[in-house]
């Protein structure tokens, strides 16, 4: 049985929810599990494992919706970001002296690595894009991400390696200088457990508020005001796991601040069209589910708008931007759509992978 520490950044919660079949499978295979976290990664985690040991680390808490672009709003935070990330290295090395850890998987906490065990940092990201403007920044950003990267023993890409896969550009077509591992893509629904539980009979328009304050707020307000317009039945799930969870009823919308993993999973098994940010752990999520969406990218987050745009191109989904969005307009385009039932032919490649890979790359020290 080895020790392994799970640490998955605070950007929202798509960093812990694609942490949870790992953590399901490390536990299947009787290894030691313990949680390194900001306090709110903790909280989403322990509804789906209450019996692990938590430890809580400093968070990034990155904020949007300033006046600022998004990436000068970034580009303004960052030397807090740094300051978090030397932090962390120290925190992981007391950790790993601590709790003697066999490995450390940190899910783009960049700093989160210890010299005292080995180190596997999880990414789709290998490749930073910027928008016109500040194009001229993208192969320095580049490099500085691929050297942090490379100061751990191992990088694992949650994607497929081969031409028809999710990330695109965002994780193919880069070399970095250790070890890198398509694993297949990760999501709390592909466990089979998951699969074997029933959707009510029930078709909704499920919309989910992901990322961190203060947008994911003003995107929440904003699909609020038309789903409770709408005359068709619909349900709006906040991702606030702060507020009281009690649902609340907007017109034929049912709006619930937060749900637990389990809880979430029946909600998108009823859903017949999925509206969402489009960062890539829903893409990810919406692969196992085979489900069709509607994409409100993050303004100036370069990864949702490139995977918006992805998807769109290849006829998958259609995107909007959120200030000029309008449901029932996005709900009529969207029949145009094939939805991610396009992806069945390569959905079963992904079964059992992760077993596999675990099983091969966590043997030993």
């Amino acid at each position: 049985m080895l020790k392994i520490c799970i640490a998955p950044l605070d950007w929202g919660l798509g960093h812990a929810g694609r942490m949870i079949p790992i953590i399901k499978e490390l536990d299947k295979q009787n290894h030691d599990v313990f949680i390194a976290g900001a306090e709110e990664v903790i909280r989403f985690l322990k509804y789906e494992f209450p019996n692990l040991t938590y430890i809580p680390i400093p968070a990034y808490k990155p904020k949007y919706g300033s006046r600022l672009p998004l990436e000068l709003e970034m580009a303004k935070q960052s030397h807090h970001f740094l300051k978090i990330i030397k932090e962390e290295t120290e925190i992981a090395n007391a950790l790993t002296e601590k709790w003697k850890f066999d490995f450390i998987i940190s899910d783009n906490r960049y700093g989160f690595r210890s010299t005292k065990c080995k180190n596997i940092f999880i990414t789709h990201q290998l490749q930073i894009l910027m928008p016109g403007y500040l194009k001229f920044l993208e192969n320095f950003l580049n490099r500085l991400n691929h050297s942090y990267i490379n100061k751990f023993d191992e990088c694992w890409i949650p994607d497929f390696e081969k031409t028809e896969n999710l990330s695109g550009k965002l994780s193919h077509n880069i070399e970095l200088d250790i070890p890198q591992f398509y694993i297949g893509p990760l999501s709390r629904f592909s466990d089979t457990k998951n699969n074997q539980l029933q959707a009510t009979g029930s078709k909704e328009i499920l919309a989910i508020c992901s990322g961190p304050e203060p947008g994911r707020s003003k995107f929440k307000n904003i699909l609020l005001k038309q789903l409770s317009q709408l005359e068709e039945p619909n349900v709006l799930i906040g991702g606030d796991l702060n507020a009281v969870k009690q649902s609340k009823k907007y017109g034929n919308c049912t709006y619930y601040p937060f749900l637990s993993p389990t809880e979430l999973i029946i909600f998108f098994k009823n859903a017949n069209i999925i509206i969402s940010r489009s960062g890539y752990t829903t893409v990810m999520d919406l692969f196992f589910l085979q489900k069709k969406a509607i994409f409100i990218p993050t303004k100036g987050q370069t990864e949702q708008e490139y995977l918006a745009t992805k998807f769109r191109k290849e006829n998958i989904c259609p995107s909007y931007d959120l200030h000029k969005f309008n449901v029932r307009n996005a709900l009529a385009e969207s029949s145009n759509f094939k939805g991610f039932e396009e992806y069945s032919n390569i959905q079963p490649c992904v079964r059992g992978s992760l077993k596999k890979h675990i099983e091969l790359r966590l043997t030993s020290k």
